[in-house]
């Protein structure tokens, strides 16, 4: 299989969790799907391309940012 075939399926799989995540909400699915999002930029990378990745902002129960 091509390195391009394998992005396409990855792309493909991403977009089925990230569809499942905003019917279902649930951190399983979100989780799956931040997952699935570094894959992808993983690859782009290696196909060349710049990706600018964004720090999560982490938040603790109470909804504050955590240090």
């Amino acid at each position: 299989m091509s390195r391009t075939t394998d992005f396409i399926r990855l792309v493909n799989r991403m977009r089925k969790v990230q569809k499942l995540y905003f019917k279902t909400r649930t951190q399983s699915a979100l989780e799956d799907s931040k997952k699935l999002e570094r894959e992808v930029d993983d690859m782009l990378e290696e196909f060349g391309f710049e990706v600018k990745r964004v720090e999560q902002l982490r938040l603790d129960a109470t909804g504050q940012k955590e240090n």
